[in-house]
Protein backbone atom coordinates (compact mmCIF):
# COMPACT_ATOMS: atom_id res chain seq x y z
CA UNK A 1 0.00 0.00 0.00
CA UNK A 2 1.02 3.59 -0.59
CA UNK A 3 0.49 6.45 1.85
CA UNK A 4 0.53 10.11 0.83
CA UNK A 5 0.35 12.88 3.41
CA UNK A 6 -1.07 15.83 1.50
CA UNK A 7 0.89 19.11 1.69
CA UNK A 8 -1.61 20.93 3.91
CA UNK A 9 -1.21 18.37 6.71
CA UNK A 10 1.36 19.58 9.20
CA UNK A 11 3.77 16.78 10.22
CA UNK A 12 3.13 17.91 13.80
CA UNK A 13 -0.62 17.44 13.32
CA UNK A 14 -2.04 16.09 16.57
CA UNK A 15 -3.72 12.94 15.29
CA UNK A 16 -1.24 12.07 12.54
CA UNK A 17 0.89 9.53 14.49
CA UNK A 18 -2.25 7.69 15.61
CA UNK A 19 -3.54 7.47 12.03
CA UNK A 20 -0.17 6.41 10.62
CA UNK A 21 0.03 3.65 13.23
CA UNK A 22 -3.49 2.59 12.25
CA UNK A 23 -2.46 2.34 8.59
CA UNK A 24 0.74 0.54 9.53
CA UNK A 25 -1.34 -2.44 10.67
CA UNK A 26 -2.74 -2.74 7.12
CA UNK A 27 0.56 -3.06 5.28
CA UNK A 28 0.54 -6.86 5.27
CA UNK A 29 -3.04 -7.01 4.01
CA UNK A 30 -3.01 -4.45 1.20
CA UNK A 31 -0.72 -4.20 -1.81
CA UNK A 32 0.37 -1.12 -3.76
CA UNK A 33 -2.92 -1.02 -5.61
CA UNK A 34 -4.24 0.84 -2.56
CA UNK A 35 -3.34 4.48 -2.13
CA UNK A 36 -4.19 6.19 1.16
CA UNK A 37 -4.33 9.99 1.17
CA UNK A 38 -4.28 11.79 4.51
CA UNK A 39 -5.72 15.23 3.80
CA UNK A 40 -7.95 18.08 4.83
CA UNK A 41 -9.98 20.32 2.55
CA UNK A 42 -11.19 23.34 4.43
CA UNK A 43 -10.45 25.87 1.68
CA UNK A 44 -9.80 25.98 -2.11
CA UNK A 45 -6.02 25.72 -1.68
CA UNK A 46 -6.33 22.55 0.38
CA UNK A 47 -8.78 21.07 -2.13
CA UNK A 48 -6.33 21.73 -4.96
CA UNK A 49 -3.51 20.10 -2.98
CA UNK A 50 -5.70 17.10 -2.27
CA UNK A 51 -6.71 16.70 -5.92
CA UNK A 52 -3.04 16.75 -6.94
CA UNK A 53 -2.35 13.65 -4.82
CA UNK A 54 -4.92 11.41 -6.57
CA UNK A 55 -3.51 8.50 -8.56
CA UNK A 56 -5.72 7.45 -11.48
CA UNK A 57 -4.33 3.90 -11.57
CA UNK A 58 -4.88 3.19 -7.85
CA UNK A 59 -7.72 2.65 -5.43
CA UNK A 60 -7.58 6.00 -3.70
CA UNK A 61 -8.72 5.96 -0.07
CA UNK A 62 -9.10 9.29 1.70
CA UNK A 63 -8.43 9.76 5.41
CA UNK A 64 -10.12 13.13 5.96
CA UNK A 65 -9.00 15.28 8.89
CA UNK A 66 -10.00 18.43 10.74
CA UNK A 67 -13.42 19.04 9.28
CA UNK A 68 -15.45 20.73 11.97
CA UNK A 69 -17.56 22.46 9.31
CA UNK A 70 -19.09 19.20 8.08
CA UNK A 71 -17.86 19.11 4.49
CA UNK A 72 -18.62 16.10 2.31
CA UNK A 73 -15.47 14.85 0.58
CA UNK A 74 -14.97 16.35 -2.86
CA UNK A 75 -14.73 14.12 -5.93
CA UNK A 76 -16.00 11.02 -4.15
CA UNK A 77 -16.37 9.35 -7.55
CA UNK A 78 -12.57 9.37 -7.78
CA UNK A 79 -12.23 7.65 -4.41
CA UNK A 80 -12.54 4.00 -3.54
CA UNK A 81 -13.55 4.85 0.06
CA UNK A 82 -13.35 7.72 2.53
CA UNK A 83 -12.75 7.49 6.28
CA UNK A 84 -13.27 10.75 8.10
CA UNK A 85 -12.85 12.16 11.59
CA UNK A 86 -15.20 14.63 13.31
CA UNK A 87 -18.46 12.99 12.39
CA UNK A 88 -22.18 13.49 12.45
CA UNK A 89 -24.97 12.26 10.21
CA UNK A 90 -24.96 14.00 6.88
CA UNK A 91 -21.20 13.81 6.41
CA UNK A 92 -20.96 10.04 6.03
CA UNK A 93 -23.19 7.43 4.42
CA UNK A 94 -21.78 4.08 5.70
CA UNK A 95 -21.52 3.03 2.05
CA UNK A 96 -18.56 4.93 0.68
CA UNK A 97 -17.87 7.34 3.54
CA UNK A 98 -17.29 6.01 7.07
CA UNK A 99 -16.59 7.60 10.46
CA UNK A 100 -13.43 6.83 12.42
CA UNK A 101 -12.17 8.30 15.72
CA UNK A 102 -10.10 11.48 15.56
CA UNK A 103 -7.71 9.73 17.93
CA UNK A 104 -5.33 11.49 20.26
CA UNK A 105 -2.21 13.55 20.11
CA UNK A 106 0.86 11.39 19.85
CA UNK A 107 3.70 13.75 18.97
CA UNK A 108 4.54 17.16 20.31
CA UNK A 109 7.90 18.38 21.58
CA UNK A 110 8.36 16.40 24.83
CA UNK A 111 6.10 13.49 23.93
CA UNK A 112 6.17 10.79 21.26
CA UNK A 113 3.56 8.35 20.00
CA UNK A 114 5.71 5.41 21.11
CA UNK A 115 4.65 6.21 24.67
CA UNK A 116 0.97 5.69 23.80
CA UNK A 117 -1.26 2.61 23.84
CA UNK A 118 0.78 0.91 26.55
CA UNK A 119 -0.35 -0.71 29.79
CA UNK A 120 -1.46 1.90 32.32
CA UNK A 121 -1.32 2.10 36.11
CA UNK A 122 -4.42 0.55 37.73
CA UNK A 123 -7.09 3.09 38.63
CA UNK A 124 -7.05 2.11 42.28
CA UNK A 125 -3.36 3.04 42.55
CA UNK A 126 -3.63 6.50 40.98
CA UNK A 127 -2.91 9.65 42.94
CA UNK A 128 -5.52 12.09 41.63
CA UNK A 129 -9.30 11.77 41.74
CA UNK A 130 -10.32 14.22 38.98
CA UNK A 131 -8.43 15.65 36.03
CA UNK A 132 -9.30 18.40 33.58
CA UNK A 133 -7.08 20.73 31.62
CA UNK A 134 -8.56 22.64 28.72
CA UNK A 135 -9.79 25.85 27.26
CA UNK A 136 -12.81 27.77 28.40
CA UNK A 137 -15.35 28.42 25.63
CA UNK A 138 -18.94 29.70 25.55
CA UNK A 139 -20.38 26.17 25.57
CA UNK A 140 -18.29 25.22 28.62
CA UNK A 141 -19.28 28.00 31.01
CA UNK A 142 -21.74 25.82 32.96
CA UNK A 143 -19.17 23.02 33.04
CA UNK A 144 -16.46 25.31 34.45
CA UNK A 145 -18.82 26.73 37.10
CA UNK A 146 -19.80 23.24 38.22
CA UNK A 147 -16.20 22.06 38.20
CA UNK A 148 -15.09 24.93 40.41
CA UNK A 149 -17.89 24.17 42.89
CA UNK A 150 -16.79 20.56 43.55
CA UNK A 151 -13.07 20.38 42.75
CA UNK A 152 -11.89 21.14 46.28
CA UNK A 153 -13.88 18.20 47.64
CA UNK A 154 -11.43 15.85 45.94
CA UNK A 155 -7.76 15.52 45.07
CA UNK A 156 -8.12 17.32 41.76
CA UNK A 157 -5.84 18.58 39.01
CA UNK A 158 -7.78 21.34 37.27
CA UNK A 159 -6.46 23.88 34.79
CA UNK A 160 -8.68 26.18 32.74
CA UNK A 161 -6.82 27.78 29.83
CA UNK A 162 -7.55 30.50 27.29
CA UNK A 163 -6.99 28.43 24.17
CA UNK A 164 -6.48 25.00 22.57
CA UNK A 165 -3.33 23.10 23.63
CA UNK A 166 -2.29 25.73 26.14
CA UNK A 167 -1.33 25.08 29.73
CA UNK A 168 0.52 21.84 30.47
CA UNK A 169 3.03 20.47 28.00
CA UNK A 170 1.79 17.32 26.32
CA UNK A 171 4.04 15.16 28.49
CA UNK A 172 2.74 16.81 31.66
CA UNK A 173 -0.84 16.56 30.41
CA UNK A 174 -0.61 12.82 29.83
CA UNK A 175 1.31 12.22 33.05
CA UNK A 176 -1.48 13.85 35.04
CA UNK A 177 -4.19 12.09 33.05
CA UNK A 178 -2.59 8.65 33.43
CA UNK A 179 -2.33 9.21 37.19
CA UNK A 180 -5.98 10.29 37.54
CA UNK A 181 -9.01 8.14 38.22
CA UNK A 182 -11.69 10.31 36.57
CA UNK A 183 -11.36 12.50 33.49
CA UNK A 184 -14.06 15.05 32.73
CA UNK A 185 -14.83 15.46 29.02
CA UNK A 186 -16.97 18.43 28.01
CA UNK A 187 -18.00 18.88 24.39
CA UNK A 188 -15.47 20.28 21.96
CA UNK A 189 -15.42 24.02 21.43
CA UNK A 190 -16.97 23.78 17.93
CA UNK A 191 -18.54 20.32 17.68
CA UNK A 192 -19.16 17.75 20.45
CA UNK A 193 -16.35 15.36 19.43
CA UNK A 194 -12.96 16.06 20.96
CA UNK A 195 -9.52 14.53 21.32
CA UNK A 196 -10.03 14.47 25.09
CA UNK A 197 -12.55 11.61 24.93
CA UNK A 198 -10.06 9.36 23.14
CA UNK A 199 -7.11 10.55 25.22
CA UNK A 200 -8.99 9.73 28.42
CA UNK A 201 -9.75 6.18 27.31
CA UNK A 202 -6.21 5.69 26.03
CA UNK A 203 -5.16 6.53 29.60
CA UNK A 204 -7.86 4.19 30.97
CA UNK A 205 -9.60 6.89 33.00
CA UNK A 206 -13.23 6.78 34.07
CA UNK A 207 -14.88 9.18 31.63
CA UNK A 208 -17.74 11.52 32.49
CA UNK A 209 -18.87 13.38 29.40
CA UNK A 210 -21.64 15.54 28.01
CA UNK A 211 -21.15 14.08 24.52
CA UNK A 212 -24.67 13.64 23.03
CA UNK A 213 -24.42 9.90 22.44
CA UNK A 214 -28.19 9.46 22.57
CA UNK A 215 -28.65 11.86 19.67
CA UNK A 216 -28.99 10.14 16.30
CA UNK A 217 -27.05 13.03 14.82
CA UNK A 218 -23.85 12.34 16.73
CA UNK A 219 -23.77 8.68 17.74
CA UNK A 220 -21.15 6.76 15.76
CA UNK A 221 -20.15 3.09 15.92
CA UNK A 222 -17.26 3.72 18.31
CA UNK A 223 -19.58 5.24 20.95
CA UNK A 224 -22.14 2.42 20.93
CA UNK A 225 -20.49 0.21 23.56
CA UNK A 226 -18.75 2.99 25.47
CA UNK A 227 -18.53 2.60 29.28
CA UNK A 228 -18.35 6.39 29.64
CA UNK A 229 -20.89 8.07 31.87
CA UNK A 230 -22.96 10.22 29.51
CA UNK A 231 -24.79 13.11 31.16
CA UNK A 232 -27.26 15.53 29.58
CA UNK A 233 -25.87 18.56 31.40
CA UNK A 234 -23.15 19.31 33.93
CA UNK A 235 -25.72 19.97 36.64
CA UNK A 236 -25.87 16.16 36.93
CA UNK A 237 -22.26 16.03 38.11
CA UNK A 238 -22.43 15.70 41.89
CA UNK A 239 -20.14 14.96 44.80
CA UNK A 240 -22.09 11.73 45.45
CA UNK A 241 -21.61 10.57 41.86
CA UNK A 242 -17.87 11.02 42.09
CA UNK A 243 -17.60 9.43 45.52
CA UNK A 244 -19.37 6.33 44.26
CA UNK A 245 -17.03 6.07 41.28
CA UNK A 246 -14.03 6.29 43.61
CA UNK A 247 -15.00 3.19 45.61
CA UNK A 248 -12.64 0.22 45.16
CA UNK A 249 -15.40 -1.82 43.53
CA UNK A 250 -16.08 0.80 40.87
CA UNK A 251 -12.39 1.50 40.25
CA UNK A 252 -11.69 -2.18 39.65
CA UNK A 253 -14.78 -2.54 37.45
CA UNK A 254 -13.89 0.41 35.22
CA UNK A 255 -10.24 -0.58 35.09
CA UNK A 256 -11.29 -3.70 33.20
CA UNK A 257 -14.14 -2.48 31.02
CA UNK A 258 -12.39 0.73 29.94
CA UNK A 259 -9.42 -1.27 28.71
CA UNK A 260 -11.66 -3.75 26.88
CA UNK A 261 -13.53 -0.92 25.18
CA UNK A 262 -10.38 0.91 24.14
CA UNK A 263 -8.78 -2.24 22.73
CA UNK A 264 -11.91 -3.18 20.76
CA UNK A 265 -13.08 0.19 19.44
CA UNK A 266 -10.51 2.98 19.78
CA UNK A 267 -7.03 1.51 19.54
CA UNK A 268 -5.09 1.93 16.31
CA UNK A 269 -5.27 -1.82 15.76
CA UNK A 270 -9.06 -1.95 16.18
CA UNK A 271 -9.58 0.99 13.80
CA UNK A 272 -7.32 -0.68 11.23
CA UNK A 273 -9.53 -3.77 11.45
CA UNK A 274 -12.59 -1.58 10.85
CA UNK A 275 -10.99 0.01 7.79
CA UNK A 276 -9.93 -3.36 6.39
CA UNK A 277 -13.44 -4.74 6.90
CA UNK A 278 -14.94 -1.91 4.84
CA UNK A 279 -12.33 -2.34 2.10
CA UNK A 280 -13.03 -6.06 1.88
CA UNK A 281 -16.78 -5.48 1.73
CA UNK A 282 -16.34 -2.99 -1.12
CA UNK A 283 -14.15 -5.45 -3.00
CA UNK A 284 -16.71 -8.21 -2.53
CA UNK A 285 -19.45 -5.97 -3.86
CA UNK A 286 -17.40 -4.64 -6.78
CA UNK A 287 -14.77 -7.26 -7.63
CA UNK A 288 -12.21 -6.29 -10.28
Amino acid sequence: MIITIAPMVNPENWELPYLLKTLDFLKEDLDDNYHFIIARMNNPTEIAQYKATLKSDKKNILIMLSDEAGIKPYFQDQLFLTFRTYNRKGVYDNVNIFPIPCGFCGKHNDFLYEDMEKEKQPLIDRKYDIFYSGQISPNRMTFVDKLRSIKDEFNSVIQVTKGFAQGFSLGEYYNYMSNSKICLVPNGAVIPESFRYFEAFENNCIVITSYPKNSDIYNNWYYDKSPAIFIDNWGELTKDMIQELLTPEKLNEYNVKNKEYFDKYLSSNSVSNYILEKINLKNEKYPN
